[in-house]
């Protein structure tokens, strides 16, 4: 917490202090000097009358509440004066994350590409405030859905996708079967999941979780190291969900291109969903990486506690006021 112009506030408050304290010292001037007053002779009687008392004292009690709610009402302007900020270097209206879903549809998927979207839909609803978009590829690669910070529609989108993987024998997904270049590209699958970022001059941090086993069966024009590569030159991790197959050199390949983005693989069964919480660290991990890299510090109005001193103290006023009992005013004990 900070103050943007502490000097404002207090000169604020000391002007308010001292137009109270004319305001007072002017009152009592006009009470020694008002030839308006009522002289009451015998008043010492009507002071002892007990009834007499009682609201002579609620008055004054009521006087002290109103001047307290003056007080704080006082400090409120100061605080608003002075302007109350938050400095952080991390933007608080908008988490700067965006999560690319890189999907392998190819054959070899099949029975882990269910699981996957699973995954993928659990994993959107434990991020919040970033933008998440969605490719599939085998042969060739299509967008599902760009990024978009709108979680109703990922969500919807995620749905359908489930649906679509869960019968791809049949009906493989329009765009990601083409030509006669082979399939599950993933070196190329992943090339083209790093050019659907958008925004590069931008602070963002920027994540890849790509769902694949790593087996190439076709000539690529990128191999897999060299889109991690690719992907490492425009500050892209690479988080890899890859199925705990017998393959330990496609899961060597794909272990080190993550590591060459500062991503990890994370192994899962075939029908078992994979640890959300571990990719949710990861990508919480690279966007603190990014902020840090750029460490603009960012400031946030924090208005409220002195709104809220300014309305205290006016309903406290307020209350008094209107419980404040009338006193007969310049009663004096006299003779005539």
């Amino acid at each position: 917490m900070g103050v943007m112009w502490w000097w404002l506030g207090a000169a604020v408050l000391v002007a308010l202090v001292g137009v109270g304290l004319l305001r007072l010292l002017g009152r009592s001037r006009r009470r020694g000097q008002d030839e308006s007053a009522l002289w009451l002779a015998h008043a010492e009687r009507l002071r002892s009358l007990p009834r007499f008392r009682q609201l002579a004292a609620a008055r004054a009690r009521w006087a002290r509440i109103g001047l307290v709610g003056l007080a704080l009402a006082a400090l409120g302007t100061g605080l608003l004066a002075a302007r109350v900020i938050r400095v952080s270097n991390d933007d608080e209206l908008m988490r700067n994350r965006d999560v690319m879903l890189c999907l392998d549809v190819s054959p070899s998927m099949e029975g882990i590409d269910v699981p996957v979207v699973d995954t993928y839909q659990r994993l959107s609803q434990r991020l919040d405030s970033e933008r998440i978009g969605l490719v599939a590829f085998d042969s060739g690669a299509v967008t599902l859905f760009p990024l978009t910070s709108d979680a109703g529609f990922v969500q919807a989108r995620l749905t359908d996708a489930g649906r679509q993987v869960a019968d791809l024998e049949r009906n493989p997904i329009a765009g990601t079967r083409v030509g006669d270049s082979g399939s599950s590209l993933v070196g190329d699958g992943l090339t083209s999941c790093v050019r659907r970022f958008d925004q590069l001059d931008q602070p963002r941090s920027r994540t890849i979780v790509l769902a694949t086993d790593g087996l190439v069966s076709g000539n690529a024009i990128y191999s897999i190291q060299q889109a991690a590569e690719a992907a490492r030159d425009k500050q892209v991790m690479v988080f890899v969900v890859a199925p705990d197959n017998d393959d330990a050199e496609a899961l060597t390949t794909l272990r080190n291109a993550a590591h060459t983005t500062g991503g990890e693989v994370l192994t899962v069964q075939a029908g078992q969903p994979a640890n959300t919480q571990v990719i949710a660290q990861a990508v919480e991990a690279q966007q603190r990486a990014a902020i840090l890299s750029h460490t603009t510090n960012r400031s946030f109005d924090r208005p409220g506690f002195g709104a809220g001193l300014v309305c205290l103290g006016l309903a406290i006023v307020t209350i008094s006021e209107v419980r404040r009992p009338g006193v007969a005013r310049g009663a004096r004990g006299g003779r005539r």
